[in-house]
């Protein structure tokens, strides 16, 4: 009969833990997908300023209203670098992600109920209208995650 080294049984019992561990770290049924909304802004060059106050101080409140009430789960605000030049068709992309689709059909009524909470008094017609003299909205999509592949 030939015996086993010791190393052997620590090695079975190393695998046996490993799997265990792997198996957790991928269930068997992984997450839904997610739904990013991406909106490109054209901004006018002598509006910057105004454009970047606007949705830092006022739209990024009511985002985190919304999040915070389980519409979506997260907003992005990025500045377009590439390409560069007169004939770009944005500037900066917002950038919204959800859950599902009735994650995002929830976060498209949101904005009437999150306004009179986070700034009573106002009205989201004068809130767009403050925000469409300072920029364009040159595309809006709506993905939807097929696949992906995360860092371990």
């Amino acid at each position: 009969m030939q015996t086993r080294p010791p190393w052997a049984l620590l090695a079975l019992a190393a695998s046996f833990v490993g799997g265990m561990v792997a198996r957790s770290a991928y269930p068997q049924n992984p997450p839904p997908p997610k739904i990013v909304l991406v909106t490109s802004m054209k901004v006018q060059p002598s509006k910057v300023d105004r454009y970047l106050e606007l949705e830092q101080k006022t739209w990024k409140p009511l985002h985190q209203a919304r999040i915070k009430a389980g519409n979506g789960r997260s907003w992005s605000l990025y500045a377009a670098r590439f390409p560069s030049g007169t004939s770009t068709s944005r500037d900066y992309l917002t950038i919204n992600v959800f859950d599902s689709m009735q994650e995002f059909d929830k976060y498209e009524e949101s904005l009437g109920k999150v306004l009179p909470q986070v700034y009573p008094g106002n009205s989201a017609d004068q809130l767009i209208s403050e925000t469409g003299a300072v920029r364009d909205i040159a595309l809006e999509e709506l993905w939807i995650e097929i696949d992906r592949v995360d860092r371990e």
